[in-house]
């Protein structure tokens, strides 16, 4: 029997028997051959079971990871064999793993007792470049952040390393997570394997001591969204504030205060700081508009003047707390600014456009903004507007002259033209706003032969500035019947002098025949005519507006 103190003499020999020979005392002991699993008192339990801290694993070209093997039970051997599927894609020399190319490997283990773990390998791109879910950010005393980590495309680092530029004011942990710790500033950096970097400034701020939101109270349709904005006293800051709603049956709300009413009812939103100082809106829901009006129909405008519109739904029981505004046409009718339901637009040049206004749920309605070239219209037809002894209504005389009277008379369009020793005449300017235009009439009956003569200059705003004047004769002195013959011309009216002749061209109204004798007595009087409406026209427009022929283009006529 081999004395205990002598054992630990002994070791395994896997492939031969030895003799061994032990001295004690002052004898020797010859001991007969045996095998080494005879002596193997001390031996190692089995492994039954082998673990990888990895099951998969993303590297980047180059990088390296010691994946490690964990066996059951924890006494087990502990040897381990460790093998690459691709040793092109990927290399492994006792658990550590060196990334040779892109591709997949997969990385085995094995334990003496035959049990086996394996890790997938999955090798990208090196990356070029590395950049973080923030450059910079504002955290309140003692709140956290965690920074989040992109690379170029199709590359990879499993390692990424944070630091901190200033650990008294800000610290970093492995996993980017910030913790802000006194006010100052601190750079975050984050790099990578194979040194790529990127930074974040990290400015801390006071604790805040409040908070406030931009609404106190809000209505809404059933459908609307509404982002709620918040603020907190200066030189504090809360990065993080978490809104809830205290009946998301009636309004919802998102983490950024984006609120969506969901059904009529109240709802009051609080927003929350990361230290826990709260701020309070009460919103209220009610239908959704079932239309949407504006303050205009129609605007006439000059280049470069503003206007404003503003729209509403005229209904209580509805509501529509922002509106959108659009130009048909932004060349010409800019739209400048927006608020709720305001919208402030500037006129670019002549021409027309439309600004249509759009409930949240659709509803809308139409101004149609006429631009005009000449921008002396647009004071003319305001003056004309502004009069408060005259009714505006599309067609209906603005201006007359002051020796008229208004009757139901057909006869003369209305007006009866009293008589004189050098006759009876009746001059007006009306505007058409249909078809937004003015029109310049001149009646003049002569005392003499009783003869009436009617001269009418329409001017379109919205086309060229060519107009066409017509000439109306009760013509008597062939017949003795008295007929009524019309004669046209067209002209510019910027080349429209006191020296003008006109050629006028006869328009016979009756079907009659008319000699060439009057034709050319009815040309030579509707030039004269005209001549004397300009100057009753050139006259009504001073008195009446303070403006003459020459400011609304007539730019030759003195």
């Amino acid at each position: 029997m081999i004395p205990a103190k002598y054992k630990s003499f002994f070791r395994k020999a896997a492939a031969f028997n030895m003799a061994a020979v032990i001295l004690g005392g002052t004898s020797a002991y010859v001991l007969p051959q045996v095998t080494d699993t005879a002596i193997a008192v001390n031996a190692a339990a089995a492994a039954k079971k082998v673990k990888l801290n990895k099951s998969s694993l993303t590297l980047g070209k180059g990088e390296n990871f010691t994946l490690k093997a964990t066996v059951t039970p924890s006494n087990a051997a502990k040897g381990f064999k460790w093998s690459t599927s691709n040793s092109k894609v990927a290399t492994v020399k006792n658990g550590k793993v060196i990334a040779k190319n892109t591709g997949t490997a997969v990385i085995k283990v094995k334990t003496a007792s035959g049990k086996t773990a394996s890790c997938k390998i999955t090798v990208k791109k090196a990356p070029t470049k590395i950049t973080l879910s923030k450059t910079s950010m504002t955290l309140g005393v003692k709140e956290t952040y965690t920074l989040t980590k992109s690379l170029s495309s199709g590359a990879a680092s499993n390692k990424v390393t944070y630091s901190s530029s200033n650990k008294s004011v800000a610290t970093v942990n492995a996993s980017g997570l910030v913790t802000a710790k006194k006010t100052g500033t601190a750079t975050i950096t984050a790099k990578t394997y194979n040194g790529k970097k990127t930074t974040c400034k990290i400015t801390v701020k006071k604790a805040p001591t409040k908070i406030t939101l931009s609404k106190s109270s809000l209505k809404l349709g059933a459908g609307e969204t509404y982002t709620l904005s918040r603020s907190v006293p200066s030189g504090t800051a809360s990065y993080r504030v978490t809104y809830t709603s205290s009946n998301k049956n009636v309004v919802q709300v998102g983490s950024g205060g984006k609120l969506t009413a969901k059904r009529a009812g109240t709802a009051v939103i609080t927003a929350k700081t990361y230290n826990g100082k709260t701020a309070k809106c009460t919103v209220s829901v009610k239908a959704p508009p079932s239309f949407v009006l504006l303050d205009q129909s129609s605007i006439y405008i000059s280049p470069n003047q503003t206007g404003t519109l503003k729209a509403n739904i005229s209904n209580s029981a509805e509501a529509c707390n922002k509106y959108s505004f659009t130009s048909s046409n932004s060349n010409i009718v800019k739209i400048t600014q927006t608020s709720g339901a305001t919208c402030k637009f500037k006129a670019l040049k002549a021409g027309k456009a439309t600004i249509t206004v759009k409930t949240f749920n659709g509803k809308m309605t139409k101004c149609q903004i006429t631009v005009r070239k000449y921008s002396n219209f647009v004071k003319l037809i305001d003056k004309m507007k502004s009069k408060s002894d005259q009714t505006y209504s599309s067609g209906y005389p603005y201006v007359t002259s002051t020796n008229i009277s208004q009757t139901s008379s057909s006869t003369t369009g209305g007006y009866n033209i009293p008589s004189g020793d050098d006759g009876a005449y009746m001059a007006t300017i009306q505007y058409n706003q249909e078809k937004d235009s003015i029109t310049m009439s001149y009646m003049f009956e002569s005392k003499d032969n009783n003869n009436l003569y009617m001269t009418a200059v329409e001017l379109d705003f919205n086309n060229t500035y060519t107009i066409k004047p017509m000439f109306l004769w009760n013509e008597k002195e062939e017949t003795s019947k008295s007929r009524l013959v019309a004669y046209t011309s067209q002209v510019n009216a910027a080349k429209y002098s006191k020296n003008t002749t006109l050629p006028y061209i006869l328009y016979e109204m009756d079907n009659s025949t008319i000699s060439q004798d009057i034709q050319a007595k009815g040309a030579s009087l509707a030039n004269e005519q005209l001549k004397t409406a300009m100057i009753e026209w050139d006259s009504l427009l001073y008195k009446k507006y303070g403006m003459r022929l020459s400011n609304i283009g007539f730019t030759i006529w003195k």
